[in-house]
């Protein structure tokens, strides 16, 4: 590895994948199997769920300010599909 480096190399065996230096394996998804569509919010429905759970979304770029945000926003989401 590089000095202060944060490249990854990652050993493949078919769909069985393994970081090479943290030793951490996984399996790749079947094609097809990423996730579903985004889920695309109104105005509307933004400043609903906002004014609802208290979130303050930046209004420019639209990120949430806070890892419990994002947490409230994915679960109200979650309960909407």
């Amino acid at each position: 590895m590089h000095d202060n480096c944060d490249c990854t190399v990652t050993f493949e065996n078919g769909r069985k994948r393994q970081d090479v230096w943290s030793k951490r394996k996984w399996e790749a998804p079947e094609p097809g199997a990423g996730a579903g569509e985004p889920v695309v919010l109104t105005k509307e429905q933004a400043e609903k769920i906002q004014a609802e759970y208290g979130l303050t979304i930046m209004p420019k770029d639209g990120k949430l300010n806070s890892e419990e945000e994002f947490q409230l926003l994915e679960n109200f989401l979650s309960q909407q599909v």
